[in-house]
Order: C-alpha cells, then sequence, then structure tokens
C-alpha cells in the first residue's frame, strides 16, 4: 500500500542521516511519480499524475468517511509540490477524525522533517497512544521523544516497538543511541549487536559500536569497529572524524599523524564540520605546526554553536606563532567563559534543589543567553517545558527570543505560537 511504502522510506532516512529527515525529494523518490518535462514521455507522466490523482479524489468523494483514502491523496499531492498548504490540509485531517493515528502521524512527520521537533511531539505521542499495537508509529515517538531530550520517555517507546516488532533493525539502533548517551555502556553494546544481527546497512551500528568502545577507553575494538564502519562507508565524513578521534584521544603520539590524516579526510568530505576543524587543530598545535593550527581553530570556533572551550586552545596556538597581542584577547574571553561555566554549575546546583521551581530555570536560561551561550538556553528552556509544564507559555516565549538571537525565526514562530496557545488554554 502507498502509505506504508512511504512510511518505511523515511524510517530508514531519519535514523540513518544523521538523524535528519526525509525532505519532498525523498518523499517523490518513494511515491513513485515521475518529472514532469517538455517531451513526449513528460506529457505521458503529467496525464497518468491527472488520472492517477483523479482517481484517488473520485474514491474520497465516494467514501467520504474514509480518512485513509483523504491521507493518500493529501500525500500523492505533497509528492509532487502541491497543495501549497500541506500542513493545513494534514491539520484538517486530525481535526476530522482525531482518532486516526495515521493522520496523526503524517502530521508530526511533516514539522521533523522542518527541523521542527517540539511540535512533532504532540502528533507523533498522539498517534502511538491511538495505536497501542503499531511498532512504527512507537518507534517514531521514540524517535521525536529522543530528539525533544526526553530520554527516558524515549527508551520507554522505542521499548514499546522492539516488543511489537523485534525482527525491525531501527528501534535496536536508537536504543543503542540512548543508553550510550546515559553512559550505560552494556546496555548500549548489546542493542547495537541486535541492530547489525537485523540489519541490512551495517556501517551505522560499527560507527555506534565504536563510539561506546572509545567511551570505555577500548582502543583496539573502537579501532576494529570504525574500520570496519569505514570500509562500508568511506565517504561518510562522521566515521572519519570518529577515527581521527580515536587516534587522538588515548595519549598516545605514534598515532597522531594517522589522526591528522583522518581529520584532513573528514573535511575534504564536509569542510564546514566544525569539530573536524577543532580537533584537527588541536592535533596540529599537539604536533609542533601552531601557525597550521591557528586557521583550523580558528574556524572551529567560527563554526561551533560551543565556541566557548576553543579559545584557549586558540590563544595558546597564537601566543605559540608570536601573535602575543592576539593571545592575550583569547585568554581573557576564555576567563570570561570559565566565569560563565562557575555561574552556570552554581545556578544548576540549584535547581537540583529545587526542580520545581521555574524561576531558576528561566534566571538559568537567560544568565546563558546574556552570556552569548543561546544552545545552552534552548536546552534548559526545552527540558523545563517538559518539566514545569505550568510555566510552559512563559518558557516558550522566552524560547522565541532565544531562537530570533540565533536567527532562527521560523522556529521562533512557531514557540510564540505556542506560548499564545497556551495561554488561551
Amino acid at each position: 500500500m502507498f502509505i506504508r511504502m512511504l512510511f518505511r522510506h523515511c524510517v530508514a532516512l531519519l535514523v540513518f542521516a544523521g538523524l535528519g529527515a526525509c525532505g519532498s525529494n525523498s518523499i517523490k523518490r518513494a511515491t513513485g511519480n515521475p518529472p514532469i518535462g517538455s517531451s513526449r514521455q513528460g506529457s505521458d507522466s503529467q496525464a497518468r499524475y491527472a488520472r492517477t490523482r483523479e482517481a484517488l479524489l473520485a474514491a474520497s468523494r465516494s467514501s467520504p468517511n474514509d480518512p485513509s483514502l483523504i491521507l493518500e491523496r493529501i500525500l500523492f499531492d505533497k509528492a509532487a509540490f502541491r497543495p501549497a498548504d500541506y500542513e493545513a490540509e494534514a491539520k484538517d485531517l486530525t481535526s476530522r477524525f482525531p482518532r486516526f493515528a495515521r493522520g496523526w502521524h503524517y502530521l508530526g512527520l511533516y514539522y521533523l522533517n522542518r527541523g521542527r521537533d517540539m511540535d512533532a511531539l504532540q502528533p507523533f505521542v498522539t498517534a502511538a497512544g491511538l495505536a497501542p499495537d503499531d511498532a512504527d508509529l512507537h518507534f517514531y515517538a521514540g524517535l521525536c521523544l529522543y530528539r525533544n531530550k526526553r530520554i527516558r520517555d524515549a527508551r520507554r517507546m522505542l521499548e514499546t516497538a522492539v516488543r511489537l516488532n523485534p525482527v525491525q533493525a531501527e528501534p535496536y539502533f536508537m536504543l543503542a543511541r540512548v543508553y550510550d548517551e546515559r553512559g550505560t555502556y552494556p546496555q548500549a553494546e548489546a542493542y547495537a549487536r541486535e541492530y547489525l544481527s537485523r540489519t541490512s546497512r551495517a556501517a551505522p551500528g560499527h560507527y555506534l559500536l565504536a563510539k561506546i568502545y572509545a567511551a570505555q577507553a577500548l582502543r583496539e575494538k573502537a579501532e576494529r569497529e570504525i574500520s570496519l564502519a569505514l570500509d562500508l562507508e568511506p565517504d561518510n565524513f562522521q566515521y572519519w572524524y570518529l577515527q581521527g578521534r580515536i587516534f587522538q584521544g588515548f595519549g598516545r603520539n605514534e598515532r597522531l599523524m594517522d589522526a591528522i590524516r583522518a581529520f584532513e579526510t573528514a573535511l575534504k568530505r564536509n569542510p564546514d564540520h566544525a569539530e573536524s576543524h577543532t580537533s584537527l587543530g588541536r592535533a596540529l598545535l599537539q604536533a609542533g605546526r601552531p601557525a597550521d593550527a591557528v586557521a583550523h581553530l580558528d574556524m572551529g570556533l567560527r563554526l561551533s554553536s560551543q565556541p566557548g572551550p576553543l579559545h584557549y586552545d586558540l590563544a595558546q596556538a597564537l601566543l605559540r606563532t608570536g601573535r602575543k597581542e592576539e593571545g592575550r584577547k583569547e585568554l581573557a574571553r576564555h576567563r570570561a567563559y570559565s566565569s560563565y561555566i562557575i555561574r552556570y554549575n552554581q545556578l544548576s546546583r540549584q535547581i537540583d534543589r529545587k526542580s520545581s521551581d521555574p524561576g531558576l530555570r528561566m534566571q538559568l536560561a537567560k544568565f546563558c543567553l546574556d552570556s552569548a551561550q543561546p544552545e545552552a538556553a534552548e536546552l534548559i528552556l526545552k527540558e523545563a517545558i517538559h518539566q514545569i509544564p505550568r510555566s510552559a507559555s512563559n518558557f516558550y516565549e522566552f524560547l522565541a527570543t532565544v531562537y530570533h538571537e540565533m536567527g532562527k525565526e521560523a522556529l521562533a514562530i512557531v514557540a510564540r505560537d505556542h506560548a499564545k496557545r497556551k495561554d488561551a488554554g
């Protein structure tokens, strides 16, 4: 069935494209709709498209109370980039058929594809609640919970997906990520192995195992797993970056040149990867090449979402090249960042003691934004929205300010809309 085919296609893309989203081009491929061109073949394609669309419209008119037919028509139009108001159509479907789980699912998928993780959460969780025996819907809900930093809820939802469908590989992969993030490495390794035993695409599993082993300082195992991942997918810059970190991270200089080569290879595949620039700069500094290190550390600082710790490294590189005035300025920035960390930790400890106090969380978020740390403020506010829902309106309102400062105007609009709905409700 059309919906199921599209659904399976998006599962793989969302999990393995860096937890990205299947965009409209991917959906177009999944539906099989041909491109519309000026040739005779293009004319035939247009005619087939028109006939198919008319058949879907006729079917939905003859069965106006069948939401699956309406959903197929909406998805068919979306695959051909019509209608422009896809979101409104999907919302209307959930309004007319609030018990139709797939309608909620595809509304959530629409938001997730556009980076609107907060908006996606309620539709996905609703869909899973309406279909308690549907493993796919529980998987997507778990994925969205994970992206919204609700790790405990994500684990429960993903474990339900595994129980409902023990054959599907992707939930095991996500559970391995959940346990890896929590530092529970035996469970993370076990789930990664379960994923590898079920998947036709092994590289992400080997990559994840390499991360798990590296976190435990199991160097030989980590090197073996990342080599397996690179053998399968040599163009993946994240794999090269991790290999460089493994070579660099165990304090043995004999692999330093290997680490430098790995980081350089990662940057050939993605010149804008902040972490590769940063790690390469540090490795070059360690190798006695401070002038080369400056360029990469400076680029890493410019690209990084959390540049604070990099000021010290850049300062050292500048000082070693004789650029003393610039080096002293970077040291001053590093001292300011260190003061920020001290105050951040003080406020965090107060929140630990009074976890239900919304004022403390708002104070910390404002402090982070004032300290030019908007990503930290975003994370604090997202957690606060979940943990103190009675104050969600105020948190959403300030989150809109944070997104504005980050230049994410679309997300700022979404956050303000949430704040208004919370006030109205």
